[in-house]
């Protein structure tokens, strides 16, 4: 895939990470956003990246270097782009994007007949400056802190505001939630104060995390809370290859993300239910697939051993509450020496204990055996064969 641009978050869940646009749109914000990152207001923007750069549709508020710019126009190279609280540099694809600070938003520039109504009044305002010299003047009050502000509703646990010396003030800190934050962005924007957000929320690491694992290829995989705001729980069939170490390095580029633990929960509940069915000896005839969230069994049984595998697998959907699910398809199972086994099945020999199948070309396997499609012989018995993939 070619890129035309490259962008660096400055601010937000993802600050420090790069990511490369190709031409086309990417949605930003909304109901199903390709990027799940936060905007003022809940605001929704779809990003437009031809080889006249990048456009915004529709044109959101947007800040360059602090100052406001008109929206519909493309998104300037090599400054600070504000847009709707989400800072970023932009660049070409082979560029080495600073990591720049992001400049207070300043009020625009008036010109035009505005202006000469000033200067016509400055005149006016020169002769009333000796009189106000001797009105007492009132005391200059800064913004307030939060607690003097709102405190019948202070800050969600776990967050600080920080004034500096311009009255903006800074929210940091970790929250469980984004929609508070939107709660108190609001009432401060009511009493007139701006805020900067630097917070982090857990629900915005989750997706962040889910961006990350989506680039990468990683469709299946999901992702929970873990034992703290800043933590979370990968579930997938993760494999530690050089396509996982670049997703490393890349979720150690989230800022807000301190530590993660990755569960194949896929593969041990597999493992559960191939053990469940085999000691109730269960298995003649059927197969077990995963897809999605669901460990699904199929087979054509009669109505006796039909109930009673419904029964078993009721059984093991209640032993522990899990994220995968047995369901039963009275469906004819696939046949494993089709697409698994190197040729066909043409006879079962050996004893008890040391069973083996022989193949057509000759070739014996015995429990254990590892297949050329990646496949193992998991259970071998003289009614039944399980083969089971590493990775569930």
């Amino acid at each position: 895939m070619a890129f035309l641009l490259k962008l660096k978050w400055l601010n937000g869940p993802l600050a420090g990470r790069e990511l490369s646009l190709p031409a086309g749109d990417t949605r930003l914000g909304g109901a199903d956003p390709d990027l799940a990152l936060p905007l003022e207001h809940g605001q929704a923007t779809v990003l437009t990246v031809t080889a006249a750069g990048l456009t915004l549709s529709p044109p959101l508020p947007v800040w360059v270097s602090g100052r406001p710019w008109d929206g519909s126009q493309p998104l300037p190279p090599g400054v600070v782009i504000d847009l709707a609280g989400l800072a970023f540099v932009l660049g070409a694809p082979d560029a080495t994007l600073p990591a720049l600070p992001v400049p207070p938003r300043r009020a625009a520039r008036r010109t035009g007949p505005r202006q000469r109504v000033l200067w016509l009044a400055a005149g006016i305002m020169v002769t009333l400056a000796g009189l106000l010299g001797f009105w007492p003047q009132p005391a200059t009050v800064g913004p307030a802190p939060l607690q003097a502000v709102d405190s019948p509703d202070p800050a969600p646990d776990g967050l600080q505001i920080e004034y500096d010396a311009q009255g903006v003030a800074t929210l940091r800190g970790a929250c469980a939630s984004s929609d508070s934050v939107e709660r108190l962005r609001r009432r401060l924007r009511e009493r007139g104060l701006p805020l900067r957000d630097e917070s982090a929320c857990a629900d915005r690491l989750l997706d962040s995390v889910r961006h990350v694992l989506t680039l990468n290829g990683y469709l299946d995989a999901e992702v929970s809370h873990g034992d703290s705001l800043d933590t979370v729980v990968i579930h997938g069939a993760i494999v530690a290859d050089d396509g996982w170490r670049r997703t490393v390095r890349q979720l150690e580029a989230i800022k807000a993300l301190r530590d993660w633990r990755v569960e194949n929960d896929r593969a041990s509940r597999f493992d559960q239910l191939l053990d469940l069915l085999a000691q109730q000896s269960m298995l003649e005839g059927l197969s077990i697939t995963l897809s999605g969230r669901t460990l699904w069994v199929s087979g054509q049984l009669a109505p006796a051993r039909e109930v009673a595998l419904l029964a078993a697998l009721s059984a093991f959907n209640r032993r522990e509450p899990a994220r995968l699910q047995a369901r039963f398809q009275n469906i004819p199972p696939g046949r494993p020496d089709i697409c698994m086994l190197p040729a066909a099945i043409v006879s079962l020999g050996g004893k008890a204990g040391s069973l083996y199948v022989e193949l057509a070309n000759g070739v014996r396997l015995r429990q254990g055996a590892t297949l050329p499609s990646g496949y193992t012989i998991y259970i071998l018995s003289p009614s039944a064969m399980a083969l089971l993939k590493g990775s569930a």
